[in-house]
């Protein structure tokens, strides 16, 4: 079992002027207690990093921009957590060298 954990890092796709001149946030998603050969522990990882998304990019007031913004946030985590969301998985199943595989 892999005791690893995937940094999140909010990529600068914000609209928002303010948002862009903050530190770029990390969020470390537990997966130590996940098995990621099983489809349902993958399933529980991708929970994870939904909800971690969630939390990074919740906005109030809810107004139609911050509602636009949120949702580019959210998939800009997403899209930044694949790769390694990605090599994770493989290197459970045994699809990667052990030379490329995360600290």
């Amino acid at each position: 079992m892999l005791k690893s954990l995937i940094p999140l890092a909010l990529l600068p796709l914000l609209a928002s002027p303010a948002f862009a001149q903050e530190a770029v946030p990390n969020i470390h998603i537990r997966v130590a207690d996940l098995d990621l050969r099983q489809h349902a522990d993958v399933a529980k990882l991708d929970r994870r990093i939904d909800s971690a998304a969630e939390k990074l990019c919740s906005t109030a007031p809810l107004t139609t921009a911050s509602k636009i913004t949120a949702l580019r946030c959210r998939t800009a985590v997403r899209d930044s957590a694949k790769p390694q969301r990605d090599q994770l998985v493989a290197v459970a199943n045994g699809n990667m060298l052990a030379s490329a595989r995360p600290n």
